[in-house]
């Protein structure tokens, strides 16, 4: 059945098949191994789209109230842990290798789009926008190119784009959302949003954009909202959504008692039955800052004017407090995976909790990094590969992959300590590297310990650092070789 914007097919509307990036699908039943058995808008009872097939935003707090979710940002609880984890993840080691040693082209290009990355303009805020992901599920950055005569290619600058600018269509095309300003340049093909006008990616623009998305998720058969989860993914902005709303209402809740009621209440009395009495209480009362007062009559003849501070109960202002902290350590656990690595708790004496809260957050970190690695290794690495004249063979061999946290030197010194008094071997590069010690030049003047001053041990902890071994039966021993001596037992 031919796909034209004429055609009766609800899903063939749209965009002809020159305009988009990627193919419709054939009938269900022409459907095999090859292709997808289902879009996305096919496994739900419902869906909201647009007439060129735009797909609404399925987040739930930018549907719900755009407003409020911008001031989520702006929430230090929210913003200090994430910029944290996001500063960790781009000071993560990077590096493009090939997984065919043998291919001597594919290696080639994995040293030459190394050096390319290395000279992008402020790669490690590149890496952290990319990082945007982690609250809003995906994010997406338009790379610019130009040509240059020792790399052949660079990065010439980068843009981001806002994850909310993003849309996507029933068939997955990425888009963006433009405005009026879009089309006062010259043509441009845009189609018909939700709340704005949306232009869809070509193939050849396509290529300029590295787009990243955590936490992909189906589509839920009786939700019509969340077509879009599957393209955009979920990020920490829905988890937290409502646990900051809830927040919001105890902070309000208790700047209301703060203002009320913290300062206490004041009771004034005056005679009863006196209009001049309670007209002057009144003056007297709201000469005063605080506005909390009462008027009370009374009788009597002693204390017939008096003012009376009623003290609120500090435990029920605390109530607020421990519900406000509450919420906060929720909000950091859904973003953290765990609390400890960002505030301070219980973790008893001798318990391996904060232990296993660090190895949770070194999870949540490997996550995150081999996500986005996978992103720049198909939306970076392999387009620019191909940019530079490598076949798809050589294309699929490169990788780009960020290495883990580094370990405690300290720690690692330790083992390394242990390993080698058990007998086994450890390159001496790798300590350096650990230490961040370069190796000395053949001319230089270096620093020895003891054990490596004394006559012939030396030798000896060479031997055992390269895995010497003792010599053959019936063949003397070194000069310098340490003395030993061998223990049998009565049955060897």
């Amino acid at each position: 059945m031919p796909d034209t914007p004429n055609d009766p097919n609800p899903l063939a509307n749209g965009l002809t098949p020159a305009q988009r990036p990627r193919k419709p699908l054939k009938a269900p039943v022409e459907r095999g191994l090859t292709q997808p058995l289902a879009t996305a808008v096919e496994v739900q009872r419902s869906f909201f789209t647009t007439a060129d097939k735009l797909l609404r935003n399925a987040s739930i707090a930018y549907r719900l109230n755009p407003q409020y979710q911008q001031m989520m940002r702006a929430d230090a609880d929210i913003e200090g842990v994430l910029r944290s984890l996001q500063v960790t993840l781009a000071s993560l080691e990077w590096a493009i290798s090939s997984t065919d040693d043998t291919n001597e082209k594919a290696v080639e290009l994995a040293q030459r789009i190394s050096d390319i990355f290395e000279a992008m303009p402020r790669r490690s805020d590149f890496v952290r926008a990319m990082h945007e992901a982690v609250w809003y599920g995906s994010a997406a950055t338009n790379l610019v190119y130009r040509r240059d005569p020792r790399l052949g290619i660079a990065i010439k600058e980068w843009y981001p784009f806002h994850a909310d600018t993003l849309a996507f269509d029933q068939r997955g095309n990425l888009a963006m959302r433009v405005g009026a300003e879009y089309s006062m340049h010259g043509p441009s093909e845009q189609n018909i949003g939700f709340d704005s006008r949306v232009h869809i990616f070509t193939d050849e623009e396509r290529k300029a954009i590295v787009h990243h998305r955590v936490f992909v998720s189906a589509p839920d058969f009786n939700d019509p909202n969340g077509t879009e989860s599957i393209y955009r993914g979920i990020g920490a902005r829905d988890i937290c959504w409502f646990m900051w709303l809830a927040k919001q209402e105890i902070l309000q809740d208790a700047i209301t008692y703060a203002e009320r009621y913290a300062m206490g209440i004041r009771v004034g009395y005056y005679p009863l039955g006196q209009d001049a009495g309670r007209s002057m209480m009144e003056t007297v009362l709201a000469n005063l800052t605080n506005d909390n007062s009462v008027l009370l009559p009374q009788s009597g003849t002693e204390k017939i004017y008096d003012i009376d501070i009623k003290e609120p109960n500090a435990g029920r202002a605390q109530v607020f407090m421990e519900l406000v902290n509450w919420f906060s350590g929720k909000i950091k656990e859904a973003i953290l995976g765990q609390s400890l690595s960002s505030e301070t708790g219980s973790t008893g004496l001798g318990s391996g909790v904060a232990s296993l809260h660090a190895d949770t957050l070194s999870r949540i970190i490997r996550y995150h990094a081999d996500a986005l690695a996978d992103s720049l290794t198909c939306d970076f690495v392999r387009v620019v590969a191909r940019m530079l004249g490598a076949s798809e063979d050589e294309a699929s061999c490169l990788r780009f992959e960020f290495a883990p946290e580094r370990p405690d030197p300290k720690e690692r010194l330790e083992a390394i300590k242990t390993f080698i008094e058990l007998g086994g071997t450890v390159s001496e590069r790798e300590v350096r590297d650990l230490l961040g010690l370069a190796q000395p030049s053949q001319d230089e003047p270096v620093l020895r310990g003891a054990s490596a001053t004394a006559p012939g041990s030396g030798d000896a902890v060479a031997a055992l650092l390269s895995g010497g071994s003792e010599p053959a039966e019936g063949v003397p021993p070194s000069p310098d070789a340490p003395r030993q001596f061998s223990r049998r037992t009565w049955w060897g």
